[in-house]
C-alpha cells in the first residue's frame, strides 16, 4: 500500500487535472471566435445587399407620365427585392429594409436604404449579454 507522502509526490492525474481546468476557457474562446466571426459575415452580407440595392435604385428612371409616389413605391420594390435576392444568410422581410427617397423637381437627391435583421447566436454557448442583438447597415446614395 501506498503511503500518503508517496501519493501526494505522484504525477498521476495532472495532466487531466489541467486539462480540466484549461477547457472551458478554451471553449469559451473558441466559441466566441465562432458567434463573432459568424456575426461579422452577417453584417458584412448585409452591408453588401443594401449597398447593392440602393445602386439598383440608381438606375431606376422616372417616367414622363409616372407620379411622384408611384416611382417611389417602384424604387422601394427594385431596392427590396435586390437586397432580399442578396442576403444568402437569411431572408430580409420587407419590413426590414426601409427606403427613404428625397426628390427635388421630380428627379431623386438622395436614396437612403437602411437594412435590419436580428442576429442569431450560432453556437448558442455564449450568453446573450455578450452578443449583439441585431445587425444594422445603411447606405445613402446621392445624384448630383
Amino acid at each position: 500500500m501506498r503511503t500518503l507522502t508517496s501519493m501526494i509526490r505522484s504525477q498521476r492525474g495532472v495532466a487531466a487535472m489541467e486539462f480540466a481546468l484549461v477547457l472551458p476557457i478554451f471553449l469559451l474562446l473558441l466559441f466566441a471566435i465562432i458567434d463573432f466571426g459568424w456575426y461579422f459575415t452577417r453584417e458584412f452580407v448585409l452591408i453588401n445587399a443594401v449597398s447593392q440595392g440602393a445602386r439598383s435604385a440608381v438606375g431606376t428612371v422616372r417616367q414622363p407620365d409616372e407620379t411622384v409616389s408611384a416611382y417611389v413605391q417602384r424604387v422601394t420594390e427594385k431596392v427590396r427585392e435586390t437586397a432580399g435576392d442578396l442576403y444568402w444568410i437569411g431572408t430580409l422581410s420587407e419590413s426590414r429594409i426601409t427606403v427613404e427617397v428625397e426628390l427635388s423637381g421630380g428627379l431623386p437627391d438622395t436614396i437612403t436604404v437602411v437594412g435590419k435583421d436580428n442576429y442569431r447566436s450560432l453556437t448558442g454557448f455564449l450568453p446573450s449579454s455578450l452578443l449583439p442583438e441585431d445587425t444594422r447597415a445603411r447606405t445613402v446614395m446621392a445624384f448630383l
